[in-house]
């Protein structure tokens, strides 16, 4: 049954993956917007003198999908360091972090945005860490080597999550954005390192804790 549950969930991303790609290379070559190129889903509203107007029927998606990603990995990640495992918890965040990638892509950039695009660059190895950590749960069944695998992919997975999502609140909050408006002042600096200090100590305690115990 997992095995089943694997490959369709593999099947079901590759074919999302497929269409991604295919709206991503149809955005204008410097990876901006363009409403020409880019399927109505994915469409701002209207634009005013070039500027964005609304937000597309996607982006709603892609936010709803980040939230229950964010969730998921606390969840999973309180397990692990607790030396249990959620399975279903942990399908959900699988599911949530390629999702979050694959919603993305073909997404506009916002201007001003560096090419290659860092968030696109994020995305893309966000998939393959799923990926890595699917193939040592479903297919390796997390015996020998592959718990650390999974162990340090999880992590991984769930960082990124958090990395940006600390990025938006400096980006998008009001008071966080006013701290550091270029994203290079101190404040920013030291929350993304206590971020990265978090997921450190985590990602050890996980590694100390579980030993392949569901619960």
């Amino acid at each position: 049954m997992c095995a089943y549950l694997a490959a369709t969930v593999c099947q079901l991303l590759g074919s999302l993956l497929h269409r991604s790609a295919g709206w991503f290379w149809r955005l204008s070559g410097d990876g901006h917007y363009n409403p020409g190129k880019i399927p109505k889903l994915f469409r701002y509203d209207q634009q005013v003198d070039g500027a964005k107007v609304g937000e597309p029927p996607m982006l709603t998606l892609h936010l709803a999908v980040c939230f229950i990603a964010l969730l998921a990995g606390a969840l999973v990640l309180i397990a692990l360091c607790g030396g249990r495992r959620r399975p279903a918890w942990d399908a959900v965040l699988l599911l949530s972090t390629a999702l979050i990638s694959l919603t993305g892509f073909p997404l506009a950039s916002p201007p001003g945005t560096p090419s290659p695009d860092p968030a696109r660059i994020l995305g893309a190895m966000e998939l393959v860490i799923v990926a890595i950590a699917a193939l040592a749960l479903y297919v390796g069944h997390l015996a020998s080597a592959w718990r650390g695998i999974y162990i340090v992919a999880i992590v991984l997975a769930v960082y990124f999550n958090v990395f940006v999502a600390v990025a938006q609140a400096f980006l998008k909050i009001g008071f966080l954005h006013t701290l550091a408006p270029t994203g290079k002042e101190p404040p920013f600096l030291i929350a993304q390192l206590v971020t990265l200090a978090l997921f450190v100590v985590s990602g050890v305690t996980a590694f100390k804790r579980y030993r392949g115990h569901t619960g």
